[in-house]
């Protein structure tokens, strides 16, 4: 009896640990998914839905399963499969920075796929060792191909003379928008502030006394703080000193005709609006934050900012992004000492 006891626990335990195998399995993407960011899932489920248009193009059926749900739509997924696909985005003009997204959100996939009982492990393997297409490669890429970017987003940054970062640092007029909008230029031109780290920016982020900007990077989550450049610390201080300027929470706000301020922030629309507005007053057009941001590193590395600091001055986690202004100088060996 005590035999048959112990088989029947057995047994039951056995059940039990299909049950929960059978669920884990079935909600191995929400479960992932539920520890990340919006932005970083919006990410995978916009690579998982140009996956599915892909396999619709050829001819491939999922049998109804929800690519971004259900890690049955990814069984016996393979290496050749993928590489077809990054081959077809190349084909229809995918941006390489956005061929390299999907990649990793299709590999992301695969991973809890795999780890779910729908992709063998040895062809994960395989799967795993699909190489991000390289910047230089990306270049080479783009020469040889007709089409070279899907979507209105730029491929190349507008370029800026000095003559035009001087105009924008320093642009004319006393009023409220001229010097809100100077304090703007030179968080991005001195600070190479994204849009959506503007809009986050508070007034208590700013200690006037040290001469810094203790701010928030949502795109890598993380907090940094900037010493202040000159042409930042008296337009942050001219600004805050307006009548009826913001003297605490979020730093910039409209400001209507009257020269009131007015709502309790600004869209990153609504800023790269102003942007674009005062670049086509100097003859620039499409001027973006992004532009702006481009051109403070650009500035940076033709300066002799070494890596790191150039990594700290645009939030990138990945030192390949930073290089990539290092690339560009047009002396790659000025600073070396010691060989002439």
């Amino acid at each position: 009896m005590p035999q048959q006891t112990q088989l029947a626990q057995l047994l039951t335990i056995q059940q039990a640990g299909q049950i929960a195998e059978a669920y884990v399995s079935q909600n191995v993407f929400q479960s992932a998914m539920a520890g990340l960011s919006e932005n970083t899932i919006k990410s995978l489920k916009t690579g998982a839905d140009i996956w599915c248009r892909f396999l619709a193009v050829i001819g491939v059926d999922v049998g109804g399963y929800d690519c971004t749900s259900d890690p049955a739509a990814w069984a016996n997924v393979n290496y050749a499969l993928i590489d077809t696909f990054v081959q077809w985005m190349l084909n229809q003009g995918y941006a390489i920075n956005t061929i390299n997204r999907r990649l990793s959100s299709v590999r992301w996939f695969c991973t809890l796929a795999t780890k779910a009982g729908f992709i063998p492990a040895d062809e994960m393997v395989k799967i795993g060792g699909l190489k991000m297409i390289r910047y230089g490669q990306g270049l080479e890429i783009d020469k040889k191909r007709q089409a070279s970017r899907v979507g209105k987003k730029k491929s190349t940054s507008t370029k800026l003379s000095a003559y035009h970062v001087a105009k924008l640092k320093a642009m004319p007029g006393n009023d409220q928008r001229s010097i809100r909008d100077r304090l703007l230029m030179c968080l991005c031109l001195d600070h190479a502030m994204r849009a959506s780290e503007l809009v986050c920016l508070e007034v208590e982020d700013f200690d006037i006394v040290k001469g810094t900007v203790h701010f928030w990077r949502p795109k890598i989550k993380k907090f940094h703080t900037h010493k202040l450049t000159k042409s930042t610390l008296a337009a942050v201080g001219d600004y805050l000193a307006l009548d009826g300027s913001p003297q605490s929470g979020r730093l910039f706000r409209e400001i209507h005709r009257g020269g009131s301020f007015v709502g309790d922030g600004m869209t990153t629309a609504a800023i790269d609006g102003i942007i674009r507005a005062h670049g086509r007053s100097l003859g620039v057009d499409g001027l973006s934050a992004h532009d702006l941001r481009h051109n403070a590193a650009s500035r940076a590395a033709s300066g002799g900012t070494n890596l790191r600091s150039l990594m700290g001055l645009g939030g990138w986690n990945s030192a390949g992004t930073a290089e990539r202004y290092l690339d560009e100088l047009t002396i790659h060996n000025d600073g070396v000492v010691g060989i002439d």
